[in-house]
Formats: structure tokens, sequence, C-alpha cells
């Protein structure tokens, strides 16, 4: 966890009613936590202050906007080009997530894509044409049966003190 703050219990209530609905108010949320409103701002900032909670977003079913093309990219990287292949990828608009992976490729990449000949494109003149990439494995979603974006917190997740 974070440095000289400890998660505890009321935080974790805090952190999953946001799961459940980033625009719910700071009022609703003490309600359902059992605390007050001023306690819930107080625990907010502090977490974002933290880096714990690093901001707010809408969930989007993006094959309901045309984004039928799911692929996870494993990379093998050139030399010493791993933090330039990552903001190069953070920059790209359908990269949805990046990891540094163990085994024989460097990272792993998740993008989104709405035909395939933009996953080609993206694969050959945006990551092999780059001089950065020397290898690329490509794995193609046929169909999403589940995506999610959170997990659930539970009371493991509290530090001990």
């Amino acid at each position: 966890m974070v440095e000289d703050y400890k998660i505890d219990e009321l935080d974790m209530k805090i952190l999953t009613k946001l799961q459940e609905n980033g625009r719910k108010s700071f009022r609703e949320i003490a309600k359902e936590v059992d605390s007050t409103a001023v306690t819930v701002i107080n625990r907010v900032d502090k977490m974002e202050d933290k880096g714990i909670i690093n901001g707010y977003t809408t969930q989007i079913d993006y094959r309901k906007l045309g984004y039928h093309v799911v692929a996870a990219i494993e990379m093998v990287v050139k030399g010493d080009r791993l933090q330039d292949v990552q903001e190069k990828l953070e920059g790209h608009k359908n990269v949805t997530a990046i990891y540094k992976i163990t085994g024989d490729t460097d990272i792993l990449a998740i993008a989104k894509f709405k035909k395939r000949d933009e996953l080609g494109n993206f694969v050959v003149d945006f990551l092999l044409d780059s001089n950065m990439v020397e290898k690329t494995i490509t794995h193609v979603a046929f169909d999403t049966f589940s995506e999610k974006y959170n997990i659930e917190l539970t009371e493991e997740d509290v530090e001990k003190k």
C-alpha cells in the first residue's frame, strides 16, 4: 500500500461505494457507510493526495460504439527502448492497458479497434515500423464474455496495524 497512509475499513467502504457509482454524492456515501459527509470528503481528499484514487471515469460498452476487435499484443522491445515504447503506447487512443510482463516478451498491451485493418495498421505501422519493437505476438478476442475494470474490495484488503 501507500507509505504513511494505512487504508482502514471505512476507506474500503468509501472506495467500494465510489466503484459502484462515482457520481454518488459524498452525503449519500456517508449515509451508506455510516459516517459524516465531512469525514468522507476528508478521506477521499487524502486518498486522492496519496494517489490511491487517481481519477473518476465512466464505464463505456465499446462494442455498442463499434469497437468489436479486441487485441492482446505481446511485444519484444529492442534494446533499452522499453520506456519509449511505453510512452508511445500511452499516447495511442486505442490502447486501454499496458503491462510490463515476464516471459519471452516484454510488454503486453490491450487495445480496441473498430476494424481488423485498424489493428493490422497499428501492429505493422505503429509498432513494428517504429524501430523500437522487434517482434509482436497478437491475440484477437473472438467475443467478450465479461469485462470489468474494478476488483471487489474486501476486509482482507485492509492493512492490519
